[in-house]
C-alpha cells in the first residue's frame, strides 16, 4: 500500500507571485550581468541593496529555510556555500571574497524562496522574459555601435564580457526550448527568449558554448524524437558549427594584450592561462586563495609578462574552483553536481537539469564561478526544483 504524502510538506503554489517578489528575481538577474562602468555606476550599492539586503528579509519571511537547506541535493549545496563563507577568513583579498560571498547567498537564498514558493515554471518565465529584455537592450546597443564604428564587433551588449553574455544565451535557450516541449505547446515568452537567444550566441562568437548548446539540443533530441533522428540531427548540426566557425572571427582579435607580452599561444592562450592558474592553485592546495582571487593573481602574472593577455580567471571552471576553494571547494562542488544528477525528477521538468549541463560544458574554457552570476541563480534554481520532489515523496 502506497503511502499518502504528508500534507504539511507538500509546497502550495499561489495563482501568481508577488510583484515584488518577481521584481527582486528580475532585479538580481540584472545586477549580477550587468556592466556598472559601461553605465558609468558603481556596482557595491546596486548590489547591496538587490543582492545582500534580501538575506534579511527572506529569512524573516520564510520560516522553512533550515529545513529546505537540509532538503537533498540542496544540503549538497549548502556544504559547498558554507566552504565558501570559510574561505574568507583565508583569502588573499577578504574584502571582494567578503563581497562575492554576500551576493552569491543573496541570490542563492532568494532564488530558494521564490521557487519553494511560487514553483519553477513561475521561476522560468521570470528568467527568461528578464533575460530576453537584457539581451535584447543589448543586442541594440552593439548594433549601434557596429554602425557608427563600420567595424567588426563581438557582441556583449550590456554585459561585461562577450563570453558572459553567450552563456547566459544558451541557459536561456536551452531554459527556453525545454518549457516548450515539456509542456507541448507554444508560450509566446519561451519563443521571444529562444530567438534572441540564439542571435546572441552566435553573434558573441563563443565557440564552447556553441558547442555546449549543440551537446544540450541533442540530449533533447534524444528524448523526444528518438536515437536514429538524434543521428541524424547531431550530423545536421555539427555541419551546421562547422561553417559557424569559419565565418566568426578568431577570439584573439578581441582581447587585449598587455604590452611586451607574448603573442597568443596554443587555444587562444589559454593553455598559457591554465599553466598560471594552476600554480597559483599549489600555494593552497587545500583551501585556495579565496573566491575572486584570480581577480588579484592572474593580473600580476600578466603584469610579468607570465600571460600573453590580460585575464581576471582561470577559463576552466576546475581550475576556476581549485585555485579560489581549494581541492576541498572542488570536491564539494562536484558532490553538489553528482546530488543533483542523481537526485530524484519531477515528471514535469525533466529538462531542467541540461541547463546546468550547459553551464558545466561552458565552463571547460571558461570561468562560470569566479564571481557572481547569473549562473548560480539557474543552479539554485534547479537544486530547489529537485529538492521540492524529494520533499513532496512520502
Amino acid at each position: 500500500m502506497v503511502r499518502p504524502p504528508d500534507p504539511a510538506r507538500v509546497l502550495t503554489t499561489p495563482a501568481a507571485p508577488a510583484r515584488w517578489a518577481t521584481s527582486l528575481v528580475a532585479a538580481q538577474i540584472i545586477a549580477v550581468e550587468v556592466d556598472f562602468g559601461l553605465l558609468g555606476i558603481s556596482r557595491f550599492p546596486i548590489w547591496a541593496l538587490t543582492c545582500m539586503a534580501p538575506i534579511v528579509l527572506v529569512s524573516l519571511r520564510w520560516p522553512d529555510l533550515p529545513a529546505a537547506l537540509w532538503r537533498r541535493p540542496q544540503r549538497a549545496a549548502t556544504a559547498w556555500l558554507t566552504w565558501g563563507v570559510f574561505s574568507v577568513a583565508w583569502s588573499i583579498s577578504p574584502m571582494d571574497s567578503a563581497r562575492t560571498v554576500l551576493v552569491t547567498l543573496g541570490i542563492w537564498t532568494t532564488t530558494m524562496w521564490f521557487v519553494s514558493t511560487y514553483g519553477f515554471d513561475r521561476w522560468a518565465r521570470t528568467y527568461l522574459a528578464t533575460m530576453s529584455v537584457f539581451l535584447f537592450a543589448g543586442l541594440i546597443h552593439d548594433v549601434v555601435m557596429v554602425l557608427d564604428a563600420e567595424a567588426v564587433h563581438r557582441f556583449t551588449g550590456y554585459g561585461l564580457e562577450a563570453t558572459d553574455v553567450a552563456r547566459l544565451a544558451l541557459v536561456t535557450v536551452v531554459l527556453a526550448a525545454g518549457r516548450m516541449i515539456e509542456s507541448g505547446r507554444r508560450d509566446w515568452i519561451c519563443s521571444v527568449a529562444l530567438g534572441i537567444g540564439l542571435v546572441t550566441l552566435v553573434a558573441s562568437g563563443t565557440r564552447t558554448t556553441m558547442i555546449a548548446l549543440v551537446i544540450c539540443a541533442l540530449a533533447l533530441c534524444l528524448r523526444t524524437i528518438g536515437i536514429g533522428r538524434t543521428l541524424l540531427a547531431g550530423a545536421v548540426l555539427a555541419s551546421t558549427l562547422a561553417v559557424a566557425f569559419s565565418l566568426i572571427p578568431d577570439p584573439s582579435e578581441f582581447v587585449t594584450r598587455e604590452e611586451g607580452a607574448k603573442d597568443i599561444g596554443s587555444i587562444n592562450g589559454r593553455i598559457n592561462i591554465w599553466r598560471a592558474a594552476w600554480s597559483a592553485t599549489l600555494d593552497r592546495p587545500l583551501t585556495g586563495n579565496g573566491w575572486s582571487s584570480g581577480e588579484v593573481v592572474l593580473p600580476l602574472a600578466s603584469q610579468r609578462g607570465e600571460l600573453p593577455v590580460l585575464v581576471r580567471h582561470a577559463h576552466d571552471i576546475v581550475l576556476e574552483l581549485t585555485m579560489s576553494q581549494g581541492f576541498v571547494g572542488l570536491a564539494l562542488f562536484a558532490i553538489m553536481i553528482g546530488s543533483l544528477v542523481a537526485s530524484r525528477r519531477n515528471t514535469q521538468h525533466q529538462l531542467a537539469g541540461l541547463a546546468v549541463l550547459g553551464i558545466i560544458i561552458a565552463g571547460a574554457t571558461e570561468a562560470v564561478v569566479s564571481r557572481p552570476t547569473a549562473m548560480f541563480i539557474v543552479l539554485a534554481a534547479v537544486l530547489t526544483e529537485r529538492s521540492s520532489v524529494h520533499d513532496r515523496s512520502p
